[in-house]
């Protein structure tokens, strides 16, 4: 893939500022970084993290590291945004919007549809499928929910999400991510999506360790994780207190994790490793599948 060139695009914050100023009952309005010039979107940047004064329970929001563009700034094989929920302002990095392998984060969106639609019993094996990254899992509802991407796409306006001939090989953006599990955070906080994503497993259902990319940021509440079958891309998301942080990398695991470490200020490669291998998550009893089918890159 050749390398993808800067472009300015800035992540949908809507929802996030209107749940913020009706909350707390605002008069004074929060400027988008999607109206701001790239001074003007550092200056918003800057003030996010030393704002303490948006206390949240688990402390200052994760600082984003922005070029003169006001893009994250990162290498250009990964794609990165995140949300700051309380405040209302979101950043990107290059090509936010372009649409590329969703891996097993599409699980997310599968997921939330089977709740919504699914029989009792699929509703059931959500939290298994989301939790482990179980393909089989994935598979079976993809089977029996073919249009649950592009349901989910089209409620969450999910404008650059597309499900694909199978589960494995549908499309999506850490934009669109981001803009997922904020709402999912908004309008559904009790859902068993969230719930499987605060109890990862350390081993996926195929054997793969689940321990690279924002997996370990400090002081997350929950993640998912997603690679391909030739290991050749890898991604990952995390909501904490206050933000929702997305990342699709064309590489390695080492790679996917070292490009989400030099977007975040103060956060390095051995200091998300260490943190993934410390993290007291919800490890299964379950031996890992021989030979699980994710998807075909």
């Amino acid at each position: 893939m050749p390398p993808m060139p800067k472009s300015r695009h800035t992540l949908k914050t809507t929802l996030a500022v209107v749940f913020f100023m009706s909350s707390i009952g605002a008069t004074t309005s929060i400027q988008s970084p999607s109206t701001a010039s790239a001074g003007e979107n550092n200056e918003v940047a800057a003030s996010v993290p030393s704002a303490s004064a948006w206390s949240t329970p688990g402390g200052s929001l994760p600082r984003m590291n922005l070029n003169a563009e006001g893009l994250i700034e990162t290498d250009a094989r990964t794609q990165m945004a995140v949300s700051y929920e309380p405040v209302g302002v979101g950043y990107n990095s290059q090509e936010s919007q372009r649409p590329l392998p969703a891996l097993s984060l599409i699980k997310l969106y599968i997921g939330q549809y089977v709740l919504e639609h699914g029989t009792a019993d699929d509703t059931q094996r959500v939290e298994k499928m989301i939790s482990r990254s179980d393909d089989d899992l994935a598979a079976d509802f993809y089977r029996k929910y073919p249009e649950s991407v592009d349901a989910i796409a089209t409620e969450y306006g999910l404008f650059n999400t597309s499900g694909g001939e199978e589960w494995g090989v549908s499309r999506t953006t850490a934009e669109d991510v981001v803009s997922f599990i904020s709402q999912l955070r908004l309008k559904h906080p009790n859902s068993e999506v969230l719930e499987a994503m605060r109890h990862w497993s350390p081993v996926a259902a195929d054997g793969y360790r689940q321990n690279f990319g924002l997996a370990g940021l400090p002081g997350s509440e929950g993640a998912k994780m997603g690679w391909s079958n030739q290991r050749s891309w890898h991604s990952s998301v995390v909501f904490g207190p206050g933000y929702v942080m997305a990342a699709i990398t064309e590489g390695g695991k080492y790679a996917h994790t070292e490009d989400v470490a030099e977007g975040i200020v103060d956060v390095e490669y051995r200091d998300l490793v260490k943190s993934t291998q410390k993290t007291g998550r919800k490890a299964t009893r379950e031996m890992p599948k021989a030979c699980a089918v994710s998807t075909g890159l």
